[in-house]
This record gives C-alpha cells, structure tokens and sequence, in this order.
C-alpha cells in the first residue's frame, strides 16, 4: 500500500514538475499588425495552438513597424507572422517556424472600371513590407490598415489596393462592398511565418510539430471562384 501512494506521488510530482517546466519555457506576448483581418483570424488560431502546448499567451495588436520594433526591443516574444523579407529588419536572436504556418496570396484589386481606376491612386498600408516595396515608384495613398484601404475604395478615394485575397473574402463575408472589386494582378504568393526570439527555439520545435500535424492554420488559405477574377 504504501508502495503504490509512493508510486501515485512521484508521478504526480513528476507530473506538476513537468508542467511548471513546460511553462517557464513559453513565450509571453505575440506582437501581431492591428486592425487586419488575416490577423484577427491568424490570433485566435495561434492563441488555440499555444493553449494546446500548455501557454496561455497574449497577442498585441500594433501597427506594422510597431510591431517589429516591440520584438527587436524585446517588449514582445514574437511576431504572429512575417514573410521571410522581413528578417533583415530584426535586430535580435530569433527563430522561425520550420514551415510556413499559411500560405496566402497576395493581389492588386481594381475597381471595375479601368479608367476610373487609372485615375485615382492605389491604396495600401503603412509598415506591410510587400506593399510598401511593391509601391516604391508608384502613386498610392497610405492608409493604417487594410480596412481603411476598403472604405476608401468605396467612398472613391482611390482607384485600387493592395490585398490578401484572404481579407478582400472575408471583408466580403461580414460586411461587402458597395463596389464590387477585381482582382488585377496576383502579385506573389506569400509564405507567412511565425517568429520568436532565439531562446525559445525548443518551443518552436514543439510549435511546428504541431501545426504540421494538425494542420491548425487551414483556415486561413482561400481559392478564389471566377467572380472575383478580372
């Protein structure tokens, strides 16, 4: 009897000993680009994978340079996700998931009508590396998130944006377009990564084990049908 309750202890506090261990190796605080749809959707998900890891963590929504200055300043763990351009811009230690955690297209979209459209400037947003590259040389108009880029296209204050098809759909969903866009050019497709600091590389192979077999962020990837296609 007292053989078996030794037995029943040491696991338990092998147990708890594990879990606390498990714990102190988790990041805190994810720095994600604020008001964006993919990364609304991309927090919840990441939130559900950390919470099946055993990490409780939270995710900051900042603009996009904030965001990579929070974890060059090490204020934040990690980055929701970044494309792989964006690794010249850290300043510290870091490690990135063994495969992307989604893939997405990213597009021009044009009103309609095309003279209209090559009369007014192109949205985009402030501190998204792909637009901002794809736009050097070119007339647009800076906004502070995708959304403000929407409004602005149906208002007519501009003439086209710069999009994930991710987030032209879902806008779609919840709210629609008062004009309905097309998509120009499939500018590039994107393979997104998760990023965190060097020292939580042991977490990371945890992290992308994972999603790989459970395929967590499938969500996220959209085909587009024939209606949105110019």
């Amino acid at each position: 009897m007292i053989r078996w309750i030794v037995t029943i202890l040491i696991f338990f506090t092998s147990s708890m000993a594990y879990s606390e261990e498990v714990k102190s190796n988790c990041p805190r605080k994810i720095a994600s680009i604020s008001e964006s749809v993919i990364a609304d959707t991309g927090a919840r998900i990441l939130k559900e994978v950390y919470k099946a890891l055993g990490c409780d963590i939270i995710v900051e929504a900042l603009p996009g340079r904030r965001a990579l200055a929070a974890f060059n300043n090490a204020s934040s763990d990690g980055e929701l996700y970044r494309l792989r351009i964006a690794e010249s811009k850290y300043k510290r230690t870091f490690v990135r998931s063994d495969t992307p955690i989604f893939t997405v297209n990213h597009s021009l979209w044009r009103h309609p009508n095309q003279d209209l459209s090559s009369q007014l400037p192109v949205g985009y947003v402030r501190g998204v590396l792909w637009q901002e590259n794809y736009m050097d040389g070119r007339r647009g108009k800076i906004f502070n998130s995708v959304e403000d880029a929407f409004r602005a296209f149906d208002n007519g204050e501009v003439g086209a944006f710069l999009s994930s098809d991710f987030s032209v759909v879902s806008h779609l969903n919840k709210n629609g377009f008062q004009i309905m866009p097309k998509r120009f050019q499939k500018i590039k497709t994107a393979f997104l990564y998760h990023y965190l600091g060097g020292e939580f590389a042991p977490f990371m192979k945890r992290f992308s084990k994972y999603i790989l077999l459970h395929s967590s962020f499938s969500e996220m990837e959209v085909l587009l049908g024939d209606d949105f296609v110019n």
